[in-house]
């Protein structure tokens, strides 16, 4: 039985126990993702991790027989190593295989590792491979199942599939959801725009094949969490006849498009970076003659919504509207509330406590640790 103690939003220790609790704390790194399956486990990385005399860069993704490691073998198996603009978006034991959906330069891929004295990874045959689609992969419902597995696709112009995966041979559609507009006419094209420091943001637009330089653009984007925004079919951007380049939500720092540096690139003091990013690729859209400023309109909602309330603040001359919902947008006041101290939001932290915030203050530390304390088998 597994134990996880966690410790904030991104640290826990793990322990194995049993029906009478916690038993074995195990010797990893705080700051990790963890999956477990039968005798294996495999972590992610969130910092660099040297052990058995090598050094593990952020984001690698090792893997180790459980019973081995409590012998004390060390020797991880890498299943995953990341690349500047390649990044790991989750990993899952489904079907007895380790599943790892990655995106590269935002084209998705996914790779399978199967159980044998190591594990040895290999690509899933008919991912979408494209900017303009993303894939997931879901474990099966049924037992039987033990070579399968479900994919979603989601692309821009097509509407959301399901497919089945048995082994590592082509995907099979299962199910399909109905097009609301038809594509004729419109492209998906992938570009780049230079944010204020440098950095090359990307961002994907969905429009006509011609440029009339007055397009009506719908932009967004989130930047927080270190989670990756990827594409989806949306009907109300796919009016027929429209003029509209739709602009899909951007892929600004904070997110986990390209790692753990990307996201931290975009937190704390480097919260404004994430703002900047998206204020580039507004001003990009103009510069490759798409749209004019006052054409743009600008969605986005928590953690967009702080973006979006920059830019009124911040950028108001580069957008024609701005919808800002759901913001949390008081900087100096939001640690205030439990549980917001280890947040992407800003650069305001508590204090409180050592820095354990107004959390650790009303909540003992013993009642704290027994709530966040969450229970798996394997």
């Amino acid at each position: 039985m597994w134990f996880i103690d966690r410790i904030d939003f991104f640290n826990f220790n793990a322990w194995l126990g049993d029906e009478t609790g916690a038993k074995v704390k195990l010797d990893l790194p705080t700051d990790i993702w963890l999956e477990a399956h039968q005798d294996w486990f495999v972590v992610k990385l969130r910092s660099a991790w040297s052990v058995n005399g090598q050094v593990h860069a952020p984001d690698t993704v090792l893997g180790i027989s459980l019973s081995a490691f409590l012998d004390g073998d060390r020797n991880f198996n890498a299943v995953f190593e990341p690349r500047p603009r390649r990044a790991l978006q989750g990993f899952f034991w489904g079907a007895g295989r380790l599943v790892l959906p990655i995106l590269d330069e935002l084209r998705p891929l996914s790779k399978s590792g199967r159980r044998r004295r190591r594990l040895d990874t290999r690509s899933l045959r008919g991912s979408p491979g494209s900017a303009r689609s993303t894939s997931g992969v879901s474990m099966p419902t049924r037992a039987k199942a033990m070579a399968t597995c479900l994919p979603t696709s989601r692309i821009r112009l097509t509407p959301s599939s399901l497919s089945l995966i048995e082994g590592f041979a082509s995907p099979t559609l299962l199910k399909q959801a109905p097009r609301t507009f038809t594509a004729d006419g419109l492209v998906v094209t992938q570009h780049e725009a230079i944010s204020i420091d440098g950095e090359r943001i990307p961002y994907v637009q969905t429009g006509p094949s011609t440029e009339t330089g007055d397009a009506p653009v719908y932009m967004s984007a989130y930047g927080g969490f270190g989670l990756a925004v990827r594409p989806y079919y949306n009907s109300a951007l796919g009016k027929p006849g429209s003029n509209a380049a739709a602009h899909d939500p951007g892929n600004i720092r904070g997110g986990g498009e390209f790692g753990t540096r990307w996201h931290d690139a975009g937190r704390l003091a480097g919260k404004r970076l994430s703002h900047d990013d998206f204020a580039a690729v507004a001003a990009d859209l103009v510069r490759r003659g798409v749209t004019r400023p006052d054409r743009i309109a600008a969605e986005g909602g928590s953690n967009g919504g702080i973006l979006i309330s920059n830019m009124l603040t911040r950028y108001p001359e580069r957008f024609g509207a701005l919808f800002c919902t759901i913001p949390l947008i008081d900087m100096r006041r939001y640690t205030k509330a439990p549980g917001w101290r280890e947040l992407d939001r800003g650069v305001w932290r508590s204090r409180q406590a050592g820095g354990m915030g107004l959390a650790a203050k009303l909540i003992p530390p013993i009642t704290q640790r027994s709530r966040n304390r969450n229970i798996r088998r394997s």
